[in-house]
């Protein structure tokens, strides 16, 4: 029996998907920026940069061209690697959204681009998305955005959840590949709820995965991560999740003698909830930061779940949060050379 096709949401054929507005199809990413450790990994997963897809939040640059010292910011949707669309009709659009919104009214920010990024899947469906396909695409939509005139100081990495953690992993190749042709970007990153540790090993008793598993609707998802991690590892050892940053930069496991943060890495928002499962997790990342020397504000929502922003019935913490996304741009100058 041949295997079912996993719904991945970056491989629909444009011709569907062409009639909705604000929709860019993005060149993959030159080879030869692709080195190193990544490299390494996408050979023995055999995978390539690939055209992607992304949708613009305000005006396009078709529409309204880039202004020379314009922020504008790069999302990365939540899924845990398998589910969810950058479209701006799917549930984690709320933030790109969002971030338009508060972003105009305030002076900060007038448009996103969302990237349609590869999604993992495995068996019952046909294997695919497996690590690192996911850096390479968000490589490919940063490249994009310095082709088009925008200033690395100038660009902001945004994601949720498994968004979050591409943020962090697409950052530290960025960083640690240092290549000549590929600044790293300087802008900053907001992460919500990121995905920190895949090895699980945030998973103990006592822990918030257990005492926020009633508050928060991701218990309820556990077989969800278990596919989520079999389909990302793909090919690679899955003892990988226990001791790769790429992966799991919160991990207790990593190599000793690792600094997995240093001050190299632009300047960190963290939104975690006070009712969310993860926040264990969340928190320990917060500390690697900034030991590791990275300017890290820190916004743990009272009683709030996983990844509140998505939630009509936490709007009163998103208007909070918003809010202090805002006073977080005004704190810093982002058109500094």
């Amino acid at each position: 029996m041949a295997e079912r096709e996993h719904q991945d949401y970056s491989k629909i054929p444009l011709h569907r998907i062409k009639d909705h507005p604000n929709i860019v199809l993005i060149p993959p990413s030159p080879p030869h920026l692709v080195i190193g450790d990544i490299k390494t990994y996408a050979d023995k997963a055999n995978v390539k940069p690939e055209a992607i897809i992304g949708y613009w939040f305000g005006k396009t640059p078709q529409e309204d061209a880039v202004r020379s010292e314009e922020v504008v910011v790069m999302n990365m949707h939540g899924g845990a690697y398998v589910f969810c669309t950058a479209h701006p009709n799917d549930i984690t659009a709320t933030i790109p959204k969002e971030l338009v919104a508060y972003g105009k009214k305030s002076g900060t920010i007038d448009r996103v681009l969302s990237i349609e990024y590869r999604l993992s899947s495995t068996h019952p469906y046909k294997s695919s998305g497996q690590f690192p396909s996911a850096i390479l695409d968000a490589l490919s939509g940063y490249v994009y955005l310095l082709s088009l005139g925008f200033k690395p100081q100038n660009i902001i990495f945004s994601g949720d959840s498994a968004g979050g953690n591409l943020v962090l992993a697409v950052t530290r190749y960025l960083i640690e590949a240092n290549h000549p042709d590929i600044p790293v970007p300087t802008g900053g990153l907001l992460l919500t709820s990121p995905w920190s540790d895949m090895s699980l090993q945030h998973n103990r008793p006592g822990g918030t995965s257990e005492t926020n598993y009633e508050s928060d609707y991701l218990g309820s998802l556990s077989d969800v991560e278990f596919y989520a991690l079999v389909a990302f590892i793909g090919v690679h050892d899955p003892r990988e999740y226990l001791h790769n940053p790429y992966m799991s930069p919160a991990s207790p496991f990593l190599p000793q003698g690792l600094k997995a943060f240093d001050q190299r890495w632009p300047r960190t928002i963290i939104f975690a909830g006070g009712g969310e499962m993860m926040l264990d997790e969340i928190r320990s990342l917060k500390h690697a930061m900034i030991e590791g020397g990275v300017e890290v504000t820190w916004c743990e929502m009272e009683d709030a779940v996983h990844d509140f922003f998505l939630c009509p019935i936490f709007e009163e913490h998103s208007r909070k949060g918003f809010e202090a996304v805002v006073e977080w741009l005004k704190r810093k100058d982002h058109t500094t050379p």
